[in-house]
């Protein structure tokens, strides 16, 4: 009798750095639109990125650069995490 075993999943690392890079672009957008409705009072996050004027192409531009870096490097950092505690699962 054979013994069916589960096997362990792990995260793709570069996936996870592609969606983690993705979703800050996509999140900095979304904060350079609101900048440019709203004023500048209202989306500090684009100040993390640069010290341009927040309702400014300069600040889009760097902020994109710097949110696909961050967001890469933050998915990265998760999925290489996961996968490294992946000790913790209890076996069967």
């Amino acid at each position: 009798m054979t013994t069916a075993s589960t096997p362990r999943s792990s995260l793709s690392v570069i996936r996870c750095a592609v969606a983690g890079a993705l979703s800050l672009v996509v999140l900095m957008i979304i904060c350079w639109i609101g900048a440019l409705v709203a004023g500048q009072q209202s989306h500090a996050y684009i100040s993390i990125f640069t010290t341009a004027a927040v309702d400014s192409t300069t600040a889009l531009t760097q902020g994109l650069a710097w949110s696909a870096v961050f967001g890469a490097v933050s998915g990265a950092l998760v999925a290489l995490t996961y996968n490294g505690v992946a000790f913790l699962d209890r076996r069967r």
